[in-house]
């Protein structure tokens, strides 16, 4: 058959499409597992973990199974193991979340391996197991089948692209999952017609192939830290954008591309990037960024979210094209990208399940970047290596974690993210990332007075009048307990109920040591750990007054917090009469559109305000711009809001389709202006 000839452009396509269906699956399950975690960066991370694992593991088989002498044996083996990775599909997308004793961690692997192990394994084998049956055929590039390993990048990044793009905004879950059954189908078939290509044209398996030997120890160590500082890298860039920005598909990729394309170009043929030019652009990059982040960006994130971002980029082309340099003969092709999964594997490992047991900061970022240094040193530059980090030593004086004039108090860090509590001018503060989520002065005078987004001038506080004014004892629940400043907005005859998915934050604000709203301000308070909405799923329909969600991490905005199927059964806990409350304040994403299609949709009324900041009267306490959205049926709710300044959200002209569990589209929420909150 004319196409079994033409075994260039049926490996070529075959690569393409297991690479493609390789990284679309991962945003699609982390999607799938975001709503059941509370949303939190770290689902990211640790699926990143899993899918470096299985990759790893995927090497491997590969490197095992090309050692069978028999071509045909290996086909029969794999084409066994793709059947049955077929038979597990369509992926699941229906999940009970963990119950409340259950490591998330453990859960969330476990679960992954259930709804996609097998298929991302036989995905992750394609790489190394293609190119080593290409190099046996008789074709003229036989020699050299490095060029397949390009076509899998391309692969890779067309998938990223393509999902938050494409597939995210118009197929819910259910159709995505469908989606990749067939595609893992057709890509079955192509690799069944890859192993018939070259069972007759197969030239390199005499006994008289000259044999080369094995890289050496030295060698192979080299390709292990080359892989692993571009995956430390990656992954500790993505912790800092999704915990300050947003957890969601469109952040995950962005670095995930990066990384991608570092291999597109190292391996291409003719790379339009040389290694002499990455490594010197990033010597001089890294000198750059560590002035403009550390002494004068301070908190425009975005801008130093773009440097750190090119700078991770020149790191990773830097030790992937060193890479390419050291890649060995085809005869030990598998056991280099085996080393080289290894190498990304540990990576992830490090990053996501050591640092956070034995740095309480995000050390491992700055170590990643320090062993690019080191691999800097490697190409050439060791004379100039020792004078380079004595130079950044005195550029940072102090780590770049540590706020000017700010008394560190407390500091965790978990499955969650980092916590801290500072002290400066006598106003402490809660922070998660570099958003403050909490303050309170030490002044006894003003301890049970509100601060940042909860004074009695903002819209939050307003909100809170509203429902004391026409119910002598409210009921209240507030998704996110920050350092617990809620408390003190109500009365003695009214009830609060928090959710709190971050064991380490109820503890920062129940100690009377660092927080005391809780316990200064004589609120009946009942604090429920765990995720917000699928506790306040189990609670009785009809019950509050008022729910308010304000459980941002960072300002990671929790979608699955923040659509219509949440939202539904917000409306569905809410006394008829009721509120339903988002707090919105965000540097980057605009929200305000989001929440009024949701209301749309769910056929209530959606009001909005901005409150300004100011001073605390009396004091030089600040508190913060507030961005807040109320939606209720209730007119004389209405008519006090509108009293008060609040403005009806019109959506008529807005064909947008809502967010919901199996949709989001956060691209179209960023914003250019600059939300300065105080945070």
């Amino acid at each position: 058959m004319t196409i079994l000839k033409n075994q260039k452009i049926i490996f070529t396509t075959t690569i393409f499409i297991s690479a493609y269906l390789l990284f679309l699956i991962q945003p699609m399950v982390g999607k799938v597992l975001l709503p059941l975690l509370g949303g939190t960066p770290s689902i990211w991370n640790t699926a990143m973990v899993f899918f470096q694992v299985l990759l790893l593991a995927g090497y491997l088989y590969a490197h095992m199974l090309s050692k069978l002498k028999s071509v045909k044996t290996q086909i029969y083996i794999h084409g066994t193991i793709l059947l049955c990775a077929f038979l597990t599909l369509p992926m699941a997308t229906l999940f009970t979340p963990p119950e409340d004793d259950f490591s998330p961690l453990t859960w969330q692997i476990t679960t992954m391996i259930g709804m996609i192990g097998l298929p991302f394994f036989v995905l992750s084998t394609s790489a190394p197991l293609l190119q080593r049956w290409f190099s046996l055929s008789d074709h003229p590039n036989a020699h050299n089948p490095y060029f397949l390993y390009a076509a899998s990048n391309v692969g890779s990044i067309l998938a990223l692209v393509l999902y938050p793009l494409l597939v995210e905004r118009f197929l819910p879950l259910q159709h995505q999952s469908t989606g990749f059954q067939i595609g893992f189908a057709i890509l079955a078939i192509s690799i069944v017609l890859c192993g018939l290509s070259i069972r007759k044209s197969i030239i390199h398996t005499s006994p008289t192939e000259t044999h080369i030997p094995q890289p050496s120890i030295k060698t192979m160590a080299t390709w292990l830290l080359l892989a692993f500082v571009p995956s430390s890298l990656m992954l500790g860039y993505t912790s800092f954008v999704t915990t300050d920005i947003g957890s969601t598909p469109l952040f995950w990729v962005i670095p995930l591309i990066l990384y991608i394309l570092s291999f597109v170009i190292a391996f291409s043929s003719r790379p339009i990037i040389t290694l002499k030019v990455s490594s010197a652009s990033f010597i001089v990059f890294f000198l750059f960024a560590n002035i403009a982040v550390n002494y004068f960006l301070g908190s425009h994130l975005w801008q130093a979210a773009i440097i750190h971002g090119f700078l991770f980029f020149l790191a990773a082309l830097m030790c992937h094209q060193m890479l390419e340099k050291l890649k060995p003969n085809t005869q030990h092709l598998t056991l280099f990208f085996l080393i080289m999964s290894l190498g990304g594997a540990l990576g992830g490992v490090f990053n996501s399940l050591i640092a956070p047991l034995i740095f309480l900061k995000p050390y491992e970022y700055m170590l990643a970047l320090a062993l690019a240094a080191v691999c800097w040193g490697m190409h050439g530059q060791k004379r100039f290596f020792v004078p380079l980090l004595i130079l950044l030593m005195l550029m940072n004086p102090a780590p770049p974690w540590e706020e000017q004039g700010k008394k560190l108090i407390y500091l965790s860090r978990n499955y969650f993210g980092t916590l801290a509590v500072r002290e400066i001018d006598g106003l402490r503060t809660l922070s998660h990332g570099s958003t403050i989520h909490g303050a309170q002065t030490i002044d006894q005078k003003f301890k049970t007075t509100p601060v940042t987004y909860y004074y009695k001038k903002t819209a939050i506080a307003q909100t809170f009048d509203i429902i004391k004014k026409h119910n002598k004892h409210a009921k209240v629940t507030v998704l996110g307990l920050g350092a617990g400043v809620a408390s003190c907005l109500l009365r003695p005859q009214d009830n609060l109920t928090y959710f709190e998915i971050d064991p380490d934050v109820i503890k920062v604000a129940t100690d009377k040591n660092l927080f005391t709203y809780i316990s200064d301000c004589n609120t009946p308070v009942k604090i429920i750990q765990g995720d917000a909405r699928l506790k306040l799923q189990k609670e009785q329909n009809q019950n509050y007054d008022l729910v308010f969600a304000d459980a941002f991490s960072g300002d990671n905005v929790p979608v699955h917090l923040i659509n219509v199927d949440a939202t539904r059964m917000y409306l569905e806990k809410m006394k008829p009469d009721g509120i339903v409350a988002f707090h919105i304040s965000n540097r980057y994403l605009d929200l305000k559109p989001e929440v009024g299609l949701i209301a749309k949709s769910l056929g209530i009324n959606a009001y909005f305000k901005f409150s300004e900041a100011g001073k605390v009267e009396g004091t030089n306490l600040p508190y913060y711009p507030t961005l807040m959205v109320v939606l209720t049926h209730n007119p004389v709710y209405a008519k006090d809001l509108m009293a008060k300044g609040w403005t009806l959200i019109d959506v008529t002209n807005n064909k947008n389709r809502p967010w919901s569990d199996t949709y989001a589209n956060p691209l179209r929420t960023l914003i250019s202006r600059d939300f300065t909150s105080s945070k």
